[in-house]
């Protein structure tokens, strides 16, 4: 887990400028990447680094878990540290979980030309996501992960029951493995509850990084 992370975190160390990072995840399974620059930033801060993450998404899918990657960047003046001399994950946590699940998502590169959903099975599947997830379903897009906004194994259980009683046929397997909003849609069935199986939930993954 820590030699993945430290991968992203070396994708993310692009161009001259000095960068500190730190990641957390959050009690609601959000994963925030918190950024600061030192010195002075390439211009605005948000702005800079929105440019440096645009295109990093792409190449982390190829190598790492969804869960793995940010749900939000998030720039600050510094990275607070403890006594220690290590980085305060509390205290970044607790400033990422003073903002709502819609804040956070805002806060990511590709969620600005964010697709909303056009067919009927589209749109089925938003509302579900904001049921179980318990978000707007008008900030839920297209190429919005499941397991990047706030969804776990848990939650793709509850989503797996929420479709079966709107007879979709889902599994919990299909969720993590076409986690898009677009794709799952695409891929979901009527009325066929026969890949519907009882479900051992995963061990919850928590991500510690150093």
């Amino acid at each position: 887990m820590k030699k993945q992370g430290r991968r992203w975190i070396s994708l993310l160390a692009l161009g001259s400028q000095k960068r500190h990072i730190g990641i957390v995840r959050m009690q609601h399974r959000v994963l925030a990447a918190f950024i600061a620059f030192e010195g002075e930033a390439d211009g605005n801060a948000t702005a800079t680094i929105w440019r440096l993450c645009g295109g990093i998404e792409d190449r982390l899918g190829r190598s790492v878990p969804a869960y793995m990657i940010p749900t939000a960047y998030i720039t600050v003046d510094e990275i607070p540290m403890t006594a220690t001399g290590k980085k305060d994950r509390r205290r970044l946590r607790a400033m990422g979980e003073a903002m709502t699940l819609q804040q956070l998502a805002a806060m990511n590169p590709s969620r600005v030309a964010r697709r909303a959903p056009t067919t009927e099975k589209e749109k089925r599947l938003q509302r579900l996501w904001a049921r179980v997830l318990g978000i707007d379903a008008n900030s839920i897009g297209l190429d919005d992960s499941f397991l990047r906004i706030g969804g776990d194994s848990i939650g793709a259980m509850r989503l797996v029951a929420a479709a079966r009683e709107e007879g979709l046929s889902l599994t919990v397997a299909e969720v993590f493995r076409q986690p898009t909003l677009e794709d799952l849609a695409r891929n979901i069935s009527h009325g066929d509850y026969t890949s519907f199986h009882s479900y051992t939930p995963l061990s919850m993954v928590s991500a510690s990084f150093d």
